[in-house]
């Protein structure tokens, strides 16, 4: 039982909520706004962070876990004695800083940048496209392309994964809609949807009801990206998110089938023993991890490409 902390900041429950549903913390965590959801990236029972809330009241050591995961300090007057919305504006102050003057000359596409993915080969790959350049913005769409890979003499797919932007020091256009209507129509069995994090890293959700995402072609008119300048680099990543089964073998492994629906198995009913399937998917998870070409938590990216903006003089 987690014992009450007598130094409980002000407003905590409001300043939990903003941690727990706004847009930048979940980009630094990585979690969905359900309570759900964060208390499981944060490590803490759900039955903990429930019992404390209604009392209004934090214990150090969770507070300590909120400082470091989602990257503040206890420290900062703002929690330890102001308010909600003076926590808030500090920490959107510090992870979210607001973007350059858009430029007044017009752009174009810079030197060209070749593609990146991990050394699976044929599982992913991901490449962008800019198309009406303006003053300071452009329309980005990408090609994604999954095909079937081999590990350990099986083959696999990836039904489902997010792609996620670094904007490059511009920002996603809020003014209208584009990129974040859901689901945004990319073929008969796919679906991208928007899945929060905030403007300027942007992220959307890829799935197939079929067994691969196969080429997912999504058109420059997808999306326009403001606040660029010449020098400006997007850059757009796709990946799936893993267990930690490095750090925790025993809990990775419980939590297994939960955690790895976006890792189709593809011919299991050719194994001789279908008990092997669990342990297939840790080895299959384990070499994912190690190929991949950067990790953010439990996110693993597995194909990258950047797009630098030039003056079009």
């Amino acid at each position: 039982m987690l014992a009450d902390s007598e130094e409980s900041p002000p407003d905590v429950k409001k300043k939990f909520e903003f941690l727990q549903r706004h847009d930048v913390p979940r980009r630094i965590l990585g979690h969905q706004p359900s309570l759900v959801d964060f208390s499981k990236r944060l490590g803490i029972s759900r039955e903990a962070l429930r019992d404390q809330l209604v009392r209004r009241n934090l214990p150090s050591e969770i507070q300590s876990t909120l400082a470091r995961k989602l990257r503040f300090r206890l420290d900062w007057p703002e929690w330890s004695a102001g308010t909600a919305a003076e926590f808030e504006a500090c920490y959107l102050k510090e992870h979210n800083p607001a973007p350059p003057p858009t430029s007044n000359k017009r752009l174009r596409k810079g030197s060209p940048i070749a593609p990146e993915r991990c050394n699976i080969q044929g599982l992913a790959a991901i490449e962008i496209f800019a198309a009406q350049f303006n003053r300071g913005s452009a329309a980005v769409g990408f090609e994604l392309s999954c095909g079937k890979a081999f590990l350990h003499g099986v083959p696999i797919t990836i039904r489902f994964g997010e792609v996620t932007w670094d904007c490059g020091g511009g920002q996603l256009d809020t003014t209208t809609r584009q990129g974040r209507d859901a689901p945004y129509p990319v073929g008969d069995d796919v679906k991208l949807e928007w899945n929060g994090a905030d403007s300027f890293h942007p992220a959307w959700r890829v799935e197939t009801s079929g067994s691969c995402l196969g080429n997912v072609d999504v058109p420059p008119d997808f999306a326009r990206i403001v606040g660029l300048s010449p020098g400006s680099t997007i850059t757009v990543k796709f990946g799936v998110w893993q267990p930690d089964l490095e750090e925790d073998q025993q809990t990775a492994a419980n939590a297994l089938l939960a955690a790895v629906d976006a890792i189709d198995v593809l011919d299991a009913n050719t194994l001789d023993d279908m008990a092997k399937l669990s342990t297939l998917k840790k080895r299959i998870l384990i070499r994912l991890g190690t190929e991949a070409l950067e990790r953010r938590g439990d996110f693993i990216v597995l194909a990258r490409h950047r797009m630098t903006f030039a003056a079009d003089e």
